[in-house]
């Protein structure tokens, strides 16, 4: 939910090539030790694998290798699952990508139909499932900069390249090459068929990205940030008709995690399918520029599902809404589900929305809190929130159409 745009500092408000010197995050960023990468124009090293398609002047785009200057296994650099699991923290994540070069080459989006030998070796490298060798020239020494995006990982120095080569052998599952093979199997079908398979929505991304999935005549370039978004709508979907056939749970549950300084607070309650992500950033973050009343954005369907894109919380809507749906058609229940996400100060720059997928993931693994109603729980989340519910129970429409459902009922009868 961060007010920014991807090219610009969410700190300073200036191009994030050129940062004013008193920037709060590039300071903060620059004092970590070895931090600044050593630029070279010519570059060896190992792709984690990961790819990154723009958005930038569409339908022509920029598709960049990422990959460090270091070669062998290099999947850390791209493995938000791992990241979780040893609770990096804003630091450690930007000191991981940054060191990741950008290798861009520009493409039509059609270009996917019939690839040259530079966008190949791309595709090649979004399908595998290990760290690939490569080499890379670029046309000019890269320059280093803090590219911030409230939905992808961020990286380091960027360049347009006048070669890429992969120099090491390409591992490539053989589920991953046959749904690549198969000319006439939809894109939707596709996205379905491998998270079936057990492959996670980020590898899935980036087949999606640099058009290896779809019926042949329809493959085309998918900016990355829009790839996240259709792979976790087309998933939701899938889960969300499978979640309906269910009962509704018979209590009210609250499960509660946190990570970077995101605080969660998911409501599950004994309705039919509702869906709310409420977003509350507390004031004191760089990137709130002095705003000093807390920052707050909602989206929210009800059984129907959304018609449209989630543009107030955008990104992080679907990446909750899937972990929830994993959960409830895990345990083969439906709910009505709220989700509160608190931004604390010390979350000072956007990491990508796989944070809340992840956080949500791993909260469900908890026991839940069970409460006797809303109530009992609003005043567990006081207690627990900076900012009191006062501030975000009007805003919600979820609660709102509940207690109306009850003076209507209490009415009737």
């Amino acid at each position: 939910m961060m007010p920014i745009k991807s090219n610009l500092c969410p700190a300073c408000n200036s191009q994030l090539w050129r940062h004013r010197s008193s920037c709060p995050v590039l300071k903060r960023i620059l004092l970590q030790k070895d931090f600044k990468p050593k630029i070279k124009q010519e570059l060896f090293g190992s792709t984690p694998p990961s790819v990154l398609v723009g958005e930038w002047n569409y339908p022509k785009v920029n598709v960049g290798l990422l990959l460090p200057q270091e070669q062998g296994n290099t999947e850390i650099y791209d493995a938000p699952k791992e990241w979780f699991n040893k609770r990096y923290n804003i630091e450690d994540v930007f000191r991981l990508r940054l060191n990741l070069f950008n290798a861009k080459k520009s493409f039509l989006t059609t270009n996917a139909l019939n690839p040259d030998k530079y966008l190949q070796e791309m595709q090649i490298v979004a399908a595998s499932t290990a760290s690939a060798d490569a080499e890379v020239v670029f046309e000019k020494r890269p320059f280093f900069a803090l590219h911030f995006d409230p939905h992808n990982a961020p990286f380091g120095p960027s360049g347009l390249a006048k070669k890429i080569e992969i120099t090491g052998d390409v591992k490539i599952d053989r589920k991953i090459e046959y749904v690549i093979s198969d000319v006439d199997l939809k894109a939707e079908q596709a996205i379905k068929n491998l998270y079936r398979e057990g492959y996670d929505v980020y590898n899935i991304t980036k087949m999606l990205s640099v058009g290896l999935l779809g019926a042949k005549i329809q493959r085309k370039l998918v900016p990355t940030r829009w790839a996240i978004t259709a792979v976790d709508s087309i998933i939701i979907k899938s889960l969300l008709n499978e979640v309906k056939q269910y009962q509704e749970i018979d209590q009210y549950m609250l499960f509660e995690t946190n990570y970077m300084g995101n605080y969660f607070e998911i409501i599950l309650m004994p309705k039919k399918w509702m869906f709310e992500v409420i977003e509350i950033a507390v004031p004191g973050a760089d990137w709130m520029l002095g705003r000093k009343k807390p920052i707050i954005a909602r989206d929210y369907e009800f059984y129907e599902g959304r018609k449209d894109y989630a543009s107030n919380v955008a990104g992080g809507y679907y990446a909750a809404e899937i972990a929830v749906l994993e959960f409830l058609a895990n345990i083969k229940r439906q709910a009505g589900v709220i989700v509160l996400r608190e931004i604390r100060p010390e979350y000072y720059a956007p990491v990508g929305v796989w944070k809340i997928r992840e956080c949500l993931r791993d909260a469900f693994k908890q026991k839940p809190i069970i409460f006797n109603g809303l109530d009992e729980i609003i005043k567990r989340i006081d207690e627990r929130f900076l900012i009191k519910s006062n501030f975000w129970k009007e805003k919600s429409v979820l609660l709102n159409f509940i207690k109306r459902q009850k003076t209507i009922d209490g009415f009737i009868k």
